[in-house]
């Protein structure tokens, strides 16, 4: 009995081992290798195992969103002006550009032809102007000799010029007695005319003048007497006349002709 059971016993055993191998005791490789910690390189956080650590970024960090801090922008309302304002503001602008071209137009300084028109005209003589230059429209020149008791009277240089001022349309240049009418007008002239442009040049010359006024002189034109009584500031300085004035006794001769010079 017992060797049949021990026999039977070996043939259980052995076909227990054979056909149905029994549960090993010894553990896995990775049951008996030591668990390490495996963090994530996003958070630090640990994990026991690679698959728990991609679990948890798939999980978090996949549907983690930055958030961005924005300014919140309030829409700017477009401003649309009315017709009205328009209009107002138009007609403001034209004022302001229609005085500010009065005010500029007050403050420019005048043309140069009405400055000297009004300069001309408060130093009129007698009907004479006196301009910034010579006016050679109407030219022409007469000479002037004038004896007092025989002995010839000097005629000054300058009469009717106005140094760096202006000239007077009737004026002489040097001491000949020539006298140059130059006019931006063709019209007659007067001996008066030229005696007042002469007695408003010095004081000595008006005193001179003023004498002579006071006397009637005898008058020539040409080398021939004229009759008495003829008012001498009428008579007219016509081109190349010699006009000669005597007062009191008569020189030894009367001048009839004066030598002009050369294109004058």
């Amino acid at each position: 009995m017992l060797i049949k059971y021990l026999f039977n016993s070996d043939i259980i055993s052995y076909a227990t081992v054979r056909n149905y191998p029994q549960e090993s005791h010894i553990g896995s490789d990775e049951s008996m290798v030591k668990k390490e910690d495996i963090a994530c390189d996003k958070c630090g956080k640990s994990f026991d195992s690679k698959i728990q650590m991609d679990q948890h970024k798939n999980d978090v960090h996949s549907k983690m969103k930055e958030t961005k801090v924005t300014k919140k922008v309030v829409p700017r309302k477009s401003f649309c002006p009315s017709k009205k304002y328009i209009i107002v503001i138009s007609i403001g602008v034209l004022i302001a550009i229609t005085a500010g071209l009065i005010t500029s137009y007050a403050t420019l300084p005048k043309s140069s032809s009405e400055s000297e028109s009004k300069r001309s005209s408060a130093l009129t003589i007698n009907g004479i102007q006196c301009n910034t230059e010579e006016q050679l429209l109407f030219h022409r020149h007469a000479h002037l000799d004038i004896f007092v008791n025989g002995s010839h009277t000097y005629i000054p240089p300058q009469i009717g010029v106005i140094p760096d001022r202006c000239i007077y349309w009737l004026h002489t240049h040097d001491e000949t007695g020539m006298i140059h009418i130059e006019s931006p007008v063709q019209r007659d002239f007067t001996l008066g005319q030229f005696f007042d442009m002469w007695r408003s040049k010095l004081a000595n010359s008006s005193a001179f003048v003023n004498t002579l006024e006071k006397n009637t002189p005898t008058v020539y034109i040409n080398g021939s007497k004229q009759s008495d009584g003829i008012n001498y500031k009428s008579v007219k300085l016509n081109a190349h006349d010699e006009i000669t004035l005597v007062y009191g006794i008569p020189p030894a001769s009367i001048p009839s002709r004066y030598d002009f010079p050369k294109g004058q």
